[in-house]
């Protein structure tokens, strides 16, 4: 028997071979007991298969070559007994139940998780507080034992929130098949997948793998299911029956035996929730305006301006497509890096939430929080992008997860490996090589190239890791990265540390804080705006004279040429008063190319206001120039700034300021 946390770190210990065991612990938030422990576990599993124990030896993990042969092979784990634990089980029961073949009691589930009658009933509890969140009744009567009560949109949708659960799990394949061949069915699933994969590609459309996974599993179940009927709204109806996929759906139903014309219109939906978004979709008119309004939005707040407009327009209409159709219809999505992007990635994520709010309002509904998530990653994988003028290495970035993840991760490869030529990919083929030297992929792959596999966001350690490999295979001279052990390591020599482990903690935090996209070693605000840059006027009488005013310091201390300020008052007199970012306050900046030398921002408070292209809805007595010499630099500054304006007490301290004290005194306050 094999449970998913010995799974995990078998997988985990494979997949970085060349990791040292402390740096494996930083990575995997263990501890040496923690480790010592799981390992013992996993060892145990190990010898009854016929391998040798995994053991540590100079700081490295050794184990049986035999065991990576064995993991890769089609048959892995057959007829293996899983180990389902608490987090696991309540998802299980409620599929279990969705796709039931006969009435369902306590025995059968005490049956199906192999699991005490308290324990099962324990489990039951648990999910039907669940279900209440999501609308749905986990109810039990004699005459027909576990069931659901709820629409059955509502009922399919909570289904898709616990297959992908399960999904994320090491053993999620095993672990719904096991659920499905339980009611003497043959799963099939690796079919099924196949089938509905040969129908995409015929038809010219692509889909994360993930995702398609996921969707030929769920279609599995309602193949099981006794369904109700599903019911649409006129809008979900109208768009389906004239959505190109239909025809699509028609041909994977009459393969899988689903034959009403409501699953056909129910698959439909699905196809159009994870088909990447194409140029002929009936809704890019509907959608193109709000994703250009979204860039418009970015880049004012962001105070970017975006290289390849077009090519990033398309990108981001390929990603919006879909999101629109999973909120149209209702069909969740999981993020599992959602937690970690609002932390390491809060202002970008806040800035792009914002930008969607014109979205919000035609879909009446208010955009979930993983949509955020990976529109997020969709731009912050951008953000980091710069041109590369020569080639060394072709670089390929794997991850089934889709675009916006295989951007991000491309993003932060980049800066471990600036001199690499990097190509993404979410669809795994014969072709994954291609003409690539190598492969960073987020899952275990087989290539005739090297293969790195790692998350889709990295630790210091993490990074440190890559940064080894890649220099030992391709003699490579990437600097590492410091790690909290290597500070401590040197403060050891010269003073007694008290408190050690909270001492290591806390400057992995400090780290991980500055080595994610938003780094704090970029200037920060107090370290842009000082006293030289800080004026006060009564004089000016039209926004042209305030720009020119506001950037005066910076022209004056070299930040910026002439050419650069006459490029933005002829930037406003083009696209109106996009400067603009309202309370008064606006933001001049074009350009790098347009005359920046080096970064700065300079502050002007007006007496009087002024009114940008004579509009009295665009009055401004707030003049903040930037120069920003590329795309992320200044985002640390401006993450500040944007605290100090959205905040009402001190956006009006900043306005009623007499002094340049007063300004330095709120920003070193900030």
């Amino acid at each position: 028997m094999i449970d998913n946390g010995s799974l995990k770190l078998l997988l985990d210990i494979l997949e970085n071979p060349a990791m040292k065991v402390d740096n494996f612990i930083e990575t995997n938030a263990l501890t040496f007991r923690q480790l010592h422990a799981k390992l013992e576990q996993l060892n145990y599993y190990l010898v009854q298969r016929g391998f040798a124990e995994i053991c540590i030896q100079d700081d490295f993990f050794q184990y049986d070559a035999q065991i990576e042969a064995w993991i890769m092979a089609d048959d892995f784990l057959k007829g293996e007994m899983i180990i389902l634990d608490e987090k696991v089980r309540p998802q299980l029961i409620y599929l279990y139940v969705f796709a039931r073949q006969t009435e369902v009691s306590n025995y059968h589930l005490q049956w199906l998780l192999k699991v005490s009658k308290n324990t099962a009933f324990s489990d039951v509890k648990q999910l039907k507080e669940f279900c209440l969140k999501h609308h749905i009744q986990f109810v039990y009567t004699r005459q027909k034992g576990y069931h659901l009560k709820g629409t059955e949109m509502d009922k399919r949708k909570l289904a898709i929130m616990c297959l992908n659960q399960l999904m994320e799990l090491p053993l999620g394949h095993k672990i719904v098949a096991y659920m499905i061949e339980s009611w003497g069915e043959a799963a099939n699933i690796q079919e099924h997948f196949e089938d509905i994969r040969h129908i995409l590609v015929s038809g010219h459309l692509l889909v994360p793998r993930s995702r398609l996974e996921a969707m030929s599993i769920f279609c599995r179940l309602l193949m099981m299911r006794h369904v109700d009927e599903v019911e649409f709204t006129g809008q979900q109806y109208q768009l389906l029956k004239a959505s190109q996929l239909r025809r699509i759906a028609q041909q994977i139903c009459g393969r899988l035996s689903l034959d009403s014309e409501e699953e056909v219109l129910y698959l439909t939906a699905h196809l159009l929730a994870i088909v990447e978004g194409n140029a002929l979709d009936e809704c890019v008119g509907t959608i193109e305006p709000y994703a250009i309004q979204m860039l418009q939005y970015i880049e004012r707040k962001l105070a970017i301006s975006f290289d390849q407009r077009l090519d990033l327009q398309k990108g981001l209409l390929q990603h919006l497509l879909p999101a629109y159709y999973r909120i149209v219809f209702d069909i969740p999505i999981n993020n599992p890096l959602l937690e970690q992007i609002m932390k390491d990635y809060r202002f970008l994520f806040d800035v792009v939430q914002q930008s969607l709010i014109p979205l919000e309002q035609l879909l009446d509904k208010a955009i979930p929080l993983s949509e955020v998530a990976y529109l997020t990653m969709f731009f912050g994988g951008r953000l980091r992008n710069r041109a590369r003028n020569k080639r060394q290495l072709h670089a390929r970035v794997i991850c089934p997860n889709g675009i916006s993840a295989s951007h991000m991760l491309k993003a932060q490869l980049r800066e471990l490996f600036p001199d690499f030529l990097w190509s993404v990919d979410s669809h795994l083929n014969q072709q994954t090589a291609g003409d690539a030297d190598m492969i960073f992929s987020t899952i275990f792959i087989k290539a005739d190239v090297p293969v790195y596999v790692t998350k889709p966001l990295l630790s210091v350690y993490e990074k440190n890791y890559l940064i080894d490999v890649v220099n030992r295979d391709f003699n490579v001279q990437t600097q590492k990265l410091p790690t909290s052990r290597d500070i401590m390591a040197i403060v050891q020599k010269y003073v007694q540390i008290e408190l050690p482990t909270q001492l290591e903690k806390e400057l992995t935090d400090y780290i991980h804080r500055y080595t994610t996209m938003e780094r704090t070693d970029d200037p920060m605000l107090k370290d842009l705006l000082t006293e030289d840059y800080i004026q006060f006027d009564s004089e000016v009488q039209s926004w042209q004279e305030a720009i020119e005013r506001s950037a005066q310091p910076l022209a004056q201390k070299g930040h910026i040429q002439s050419s650069y300020i006459q490029a933005i008052i002829d930037r406003v007199n083009e696209y109106g008063p996009y400067i603009h970012i309202g309370k008064g306050v606006a933001i001049p900046h074009a350009r790098p190319e347009d005359g920046v030398s080096k970064l700065g921002m300079s502050f002007l408070k007006l007496a009087n206001p002024v009114q940008l292209g004579g509009k009295p809805e665009h009055e401004v007595d707030v003049f903040i120039t930037l120069a920003a010499i590329d795309n992320t630099t200044h985002l640390a500054a401006l993450a500040e700034l944007t605290q100090i304006l959205s905040n009402k007490d001190k956006l009006n301290r900043l306005k009623s300021a007499q002094t340049t004290q007063e300004v330095l005194d709120l920003i070193h306050t900030t």
